[in-house]
């Protein structure tokens, strides 16, 4: 789940509602907060402390120096195997800027991006010096979401809707991702009406679909992404269900 994903009160029953589906079918689930998470009834700590209370829940609440509280790396072992043939990274992209001077949304602190690079590197050492496939969730797309879906050369599948609301002030949580070399494709949330893919240098920037009860201010229909990975397969496959049954915007992508 990437981000805002209850933003009414009480927090507590609207986290009870939107899991129960998850929960009864018995789906181990990974939550990234957004921006509007704690701006109900629950600190964005009481938040991640809420989340992690539920069963099958994989998060950890980080209260180390770290920024924000459910970052993490998750592995996923091969099939006849105990080592990682894939890595989940779960960010917390934040909320707000915290400059007076710079309107907008919030950025991945320097610490942030030293504990993905930290992670990053572990797991590439502990791949005799390969980097692991990797993908990562967050809710506030990168600055580089704007320059990748301009670029008409670009693979793109889905729409845009509207102009990326990404931080104005850049980190370079892309960058390490791209000189780390394990990230295939990022996936965020945050802008209501945007659902597409831009490949950019070899990394797949895309949002996932509006799956809640009203997409407040699009007309847009409710659904799901879809990531489909094959092991042995440095790439992944992706759709958007729509809530009526429809697959549409097929994206298949294969580094080399």
């Amino acid at each position: 789940m990437t981000g805002d994903i209850v933003t009414g009160r009480p927090a507590r029953i609207g986290w009870d509602s939107v899991l129960d589906p998850i929960l009864r079918r018995n789906i181990p689930f990974i939550v990234t907060l957004g921006n509007h998470d704690d701006e109900q009834d629950l600190s964005r700590r009481q938040v991640a402390e809420l989340v992690t209370s539920y069963p099958l829940n994989l998060n950890t609440v980080r209260v180390d120096s770290v920024t924000g509280y459910l970052n993490g790396v998750f592995p996923v072992l091969g099939h006849l195997s105990d080592k990682p043939a894939l890595l989940l990274y779960g960010l917390d992209s934040n909320s707000y800027s915290s400059i007076q001077a710079i309107k907008g949304y919030a950025w991945f602190t320097p610490d942030q991006i030293e504990c993905y690079n930290l992670w990053s590197r572990y797991y590439t050492g502990l791949n005799g010096g390969k980097p692991i496939p990797a993908l990562a969730f967050f809710h506030i797309p990168l600055p580089e979401y704007r320059v990748a879906y301009n670029i008409r050369e670009n693979r793109q599948s889905g729409k845009r809707r509207e102009r990326e609301c990404a931080p104005e002030l850049n980190t370079g949580m892309y960058a390490a991702m791209l000189l780390n070399g394990d990230v295939m494709g990022m996936f965020t949330g945050h802008d209501h009406g945007n659902d597409y893919i831009a490949l950019y240098n070899g990394i797949a920037l895309a949002y996932g679909r509006f799956s809640g009860g009203k997409t407040t201010y699009t007309k847009t229909s409710n659904g799901a992404r879809v990531i489909e990975i094959r092991e042995g397969v440095r790439g992944f496959s992706s759709y958007i269900r729509l809530s009526n049954g429809k697959i549409v915007d097929v994206y298949d992508y294969k580094q080399n």
